[in-house]
C-alpha cells in the first residue's frame, strides 16, 4: 500500500492557510499514509511561519520554501517541483489550493471509488463558496456516478465531464496520471512551449495533459471538496497574453478530442465553441475594466473579433438550431462587436482594415443586422476606391446591388 501525496503551493495566504492544511491532515481514512508536500512561494506575510509550525510539529508535511514569488531558482526546492514523477506505482496524488479545502471525508470515499473501478483519475463535486463571506455561490456536481471508460465515451460524455476538468484539484490521480500533469517542466517539449504562453488557465491545460494519458475516469456524485472564490485570482486579471491564453485552450480542446477519440463531432465543436465564447465575454470584461491603454484594448478586441476561432461559430451555426445556448451567447458576442468596430472604426489599423470591415461583414449578417452590414460593405467599398481599387470596388459595388 502506498503513500497518498499532497501538493500546495502558498502565496500571502494566512488567513486561509490552516483551513487548507488542517483539511488535509485530519482526513478520517488512511491519515497515516497522508503526505503533505507544501512550499511557500516567496510569501511576505506570516504565511511560512504558520507553516513552519505545522511541519515542527507533524512528520507527515514536508515544507518547501521559494524565496520569490514564481521564481523557481534552488536544488533545495527540486524535490517538490519533481514529485508527481518520483511517485511510487501505488501511490496516488491531489492537489489542493491553499485558499480551499477537502471535507474530511474526501479520501474515504474517493480512494475506494477509485481503485473499486480502477480509475486513473477519480473526480469528486466541489461547492463553490464567496472568499469574501463564505456564502454558498453554487455547486459543480453530477447527479449519477459518471463513468468515462473508453474513447467513445471520451467523445459522448465531454460535455459532462469537461468543467470538472479545468482545475487540476477535486481529484485523486494514479502515478501515470499524475506524471502526466506535467507541473513545472516535466511536459513534452511543444506542450511545454505552449504552457509557458499561458497567463491564465495553466490549471486546465495541465488538468487535460494528465486526461491524454487517462484510460479509466470517474466523476463521483459526492461534494468533497470546498473551492473559494476570490476576484483577486488571475482570472479576474488583465495580462497581454490574456487573449492568446483563450486562443491556446480552444485548440487544446479541440486537439485533446481528436487524440483521444479520433475525431471532434458535431454536438463537441458547438460545445468548445460556446466554452470559448464565455471565455471571450469573461475576457472582453476584465479588459474593459482594466487600467490597460485605450489603444491596447482597441487591439485586443480587433484581435479577438477578426481571429478565426471566433468566427468559426458562423459555419457552425447551420448545426446549432435546436442548441438556442450557443445562439443567444453567439449573437450576444456578436452585436458587442459589430457595434465596437462602428464606433471605433477610425483607430482601426490600415493594414487590416479590409479585414476587420468584411469580419465585421460577415458578423452583422449573422446576427441579421442589415443595417451594420451595409454599413460595413460601404466602408470597403470606399476603401477600394480611396486606393484605385476600382476593380475590387465594382465587384463589391455589384453584389451590393444585388
Amino acid at each position: 500500500m502506498g503513500k497518498i501525496y499532497f501538493r500546495t503551493l502558498a502565496y500571502n495566504a494566512e488567513k486561509t492557510i490552516r483551513r487548507c492544511v488542517d483539511s488535509i491532515l485530519n482526513q478520517t481514512y488512511r491519515s497515516e499514509d497522508v503526505v503533505l508536500y507544501i512550499c511557500d512561494n516567496g510569501s511576505t506575510d506570516g504565511t511560512y511561519d504558520i507553516l513552519k509550525e505545522y511541519a515542527e510539529k507533524d512528520s507527515r508535511v514536508v515544507l518547501y520554501q521559494n524565496k520569490k514569488n514564481h521564481v523557481w531558482e534552488g536544488e533545495e526546492i527540486r524535490p517538490f517541483k519533481d514529485m508527481t514523477v518520483s511517485l511510487k506505482e501505488d501511490d496516488y496524488f491531489c492537489a489542493l489550493d491553499a485558499d480551499d479545502s477537502y471535507e474530511l471525508n474526501f479520501l474515504e470515499e474517493m480512494i475506494p471509488f477509485l481503485e473499486e473501478n480502477k480509475l486513473d483519475i477519480a473526480v469528486c463535486g466541489s461547492n463553490h463558496i464567496s472568499g469574501e463571506n463564505n456564502l454558498l455561490l453554487g455547486k459543480r456536481c453530477v447527479e449519477n456516478n459518471l463513468f468515462v471508460l473508453t474513447p467513445e465515451a471520451f467523445s459522448d460524455c465531454f460535455q459532462e465531464y469537461h468543467g470538472f476538468m479545468r482545475t487540476v484539484w477535486g481529484k485523486v490521480y494514479n502515478k501515470r496520471a499524475a506524471e502526466a500533469l506535467g507541473f513545472f517542466e516535466h511536459l513534452p517539449e511543444e506542450r511545454k512551449h505552449l504552457k509557458n504562453q499561458l497567463d491564465y488557465g495553466c490549471d486546465t491545460f495541465l488538468t487535460f495533459s494528465a486526461l491524454r494519458e487517462a484510460e479509466r475516469v470517474g466523476v463521483y456524485k459526492g461534494i468533497l471538496h470546498n473551492y473559494y472564490i476570490s476576484r483577486k485570482s488571475v482570472s479576474y486579471q488583465y495580462s497581454e497574453n490574456r487573449i492568446y491564453s483563450d486562443k491556446i485552450l480552444y485548440d487544446d480542446a479541440l486537439e485533446f478530442l481528436n487524440v483521444k477519440c479520433g475525431q471532434v463531432s458535431i454536438k463537441n465543436q458547438l460545445f468548445i465553441q460556446m466554452v470559448y465564447h464565455n471565455a471571450l465575454n469573461d475576457t472582453i470584461k476584465v479588459l474593459v475594466s482594466s487600467d490597460a491603454t485605450g489603444e491596447q484594448k482597441l487591439h485586443d478586441i480587433f484581435d479577438i473579433f477578426s481571429d478565426e476561432r471566433t468566427l468559426a461559430s458562423i459555419t457552425l451555426g447551420q448545426y446549432a438550431e435546436p442548441n438556442q445556448g450557443f445562439l443567444e451567447i453567439r449573437k450576444h458576442l456578436f452585436d458587442f462587436a459589430i457595434n465596437f468596430f462602428k464606433d471605433n472604426i477610425q483607430y482601426m489599423p490600415e493594414e487590416k482594415f479590409l479585414e476587420l470591415c468584411y469580419a465585421a461583414e460577415l458578423m452583422s449578417a449573422t446576427v441579421e443586422n442589415a443595417e451594420l452590414w451595409l454599413f460595413f460593405k460601404k466602408r470597403r467599398i470606399n476603401y477600394y476606391v480611396i486606393k484605385n481599387m476600382f476593380l475590387e470596388a465594382r465587384e463589391l459595388l455589384d453584389e451590393l446591388l444585388e
